[in-house]
């Protein structure tokens, strides 16, 4: 999911997430122009809600919210013919 914001450079926008998972979070990193600038580690929540504000530079700005859940991938068993 995500959405375009335009502001002017020097603009502050405050961005609020909301992350759910229902085996629980492990970790939630926010990512601003390809650089990490927070790092949340929830213990097994399931529902975090938080902020984060952000100033606007020169050109092209993006935030991105990156949960981790403590779910593993379940396998697939592979078919054989016999």
């Amino acid at each position: 999911m995500g959405d375009t914001v335009r502001k002017r450079m020097g603009s502050q926008v405050e961005v609020r997430y909301l992350c759910i998972d229902c085996v629980g979070l492990q970790l939630i990193r926010i990512v601003a122009n390809g650089k990490p600038v927070k790092e949340l580690r929830p213990t097994d929540d399931k529902v975090v809600k938080g902020s984060y504000k952000m100033k606007f530079k020169s050109g092209h700005s993006y935030l991105r919210v990156v949960p981790e859940t403590a779910a593993a991938p379940i396998p697939i068993p592979s078919i054989q013919e016999g």
